[in-house]
């Protein structure tokens, strides 16, 4: 359903930098589709983008209230002078959040990842019989702004996340290979995640370094002997404060896309993740009925 109420003029691939539609209901209700160009957006100034164009609708019904009158920003884009539930599970991942050999308490994102990575790794040798690649990848991105010396504001529009990978690489490989536990998956993401957050960058080797990153995992990728998962998150970000007028949204939801991944969001009005995950149809079939999946998630729309 979500599709069809994101049928964009021009088909799925278009050269628009942003499409909208707006969807209206006998019922009174509707649904405002968004697209925009990962060229000029990630995910990051997208938000910024959609919080700034409801802020200014507000304004001029005079509805502002103290949220808007803080999120109304100008864009900048002085990045091209850088780039050339249940409670058994809500108690068995508290007890990883709180395992005493983590250097810090792991995020809530970090813990939902690590339990997707642990199922996608099932999954790949469900398909495979027993064999388990030894090397395993997850990828992250990871906004770069704050990062930089004389970090740039979140008002800085452009595409600029970073990849973070956390490796896993069983002692063993083939039938040998063990899945690993899920506490030793959030503790290297963990260790990924914080080495990351504490290395800055330079102006000048803003590009540099986003190119190194990036062809490390299409090395990866292209050798065949690893297996990589992407993630991405947008918690954290304003979505359902987004306001044009006639109230906040009750559900914020991504449309299809074109690569397996797992990408993250809020739920609304609770500490709860949305974890949309895009994997073949024998893969998602395989991921459904593993065991991680069925103990620790809610597979119920909203």
């Amino acid at each position: 359903m979500i599709d069809q109420l994101s049928h964009f003029v021009g088909g799925a691939y278009t050269s628009s930098i942003t499409s909208v539609q707006i969807n209206m209901f006998d019922c009174g209700g509707l649904v405002i589709g968004i697209r925009v160009s990962h060229h000029l957006f990630d995910g990051f100034s997208a938000a910024c983008f959609i919080a700034s164009w409801a802020s200014t609708a507000m304004s001029r019904q005079g509805g502002m209230d103290n949220d808007h009158d803080q999120v109304i920003s100008a864009p900048t884009f002085d990045l091209i002078s850088i780039l050339p539930k249940n409670e058994a599970a809500r108690s068995a991942l508290s007890a990883i959040s709180h395992d005493p050999s983590f250097p810090r308490k792991p995020s809530q994102v970090e813990v939902v990842t690590a339990l997707i990575w642990r199922a996608r790794m099932r999954v790949s040798r469900a398909k495979h019989g027993d064999s388990l690649r030894s090397t395993s990848l997850a990828a992250l991105t990871m906004d770069l702004r704050p990062r930089i010396v004389r970090p740039l504001p979140p008002s800085s529009w452009g595409n600029l996340v970073n990849m973070v990978t956390a490796r896993f690489v069983a002692a063993d490989s083939g039938s040998n290979a063990e899945v690993p536990e899920l506490k030793d998956l959030v503790g290297l993401l963990i260790d990924s995640i914080t080495k990351s957050k504490e290395t800055v960058v330079s102006r000048e080797y803003v590009f540099p370094t986003l190119l190194r990153t990036r062809n490390e995992l299409y090395e990866a990728v292209e050798k065949g002997e690893v297996n990589v998962f992407m993630f991405t998150s947008w918690c954290n970000f304003p979505v359902y404060k987004f306001d044009f007028g006639w109230g906040k949204p009750v559900w914020v939801s991504r449309i299809h896309w074109g690569y397996e991944a797992a990408i993250f969001l809020d739920t609304e009005g609770s500490d709860g993740i949305e974890a949309w995950v895009n994997f073949n149809k024998q893969d998602m079939l395989l991921f459904l009925q593993d065991t991680d999946t069925l103990a620790f998630t809610s597979q119920e729309a909203p």
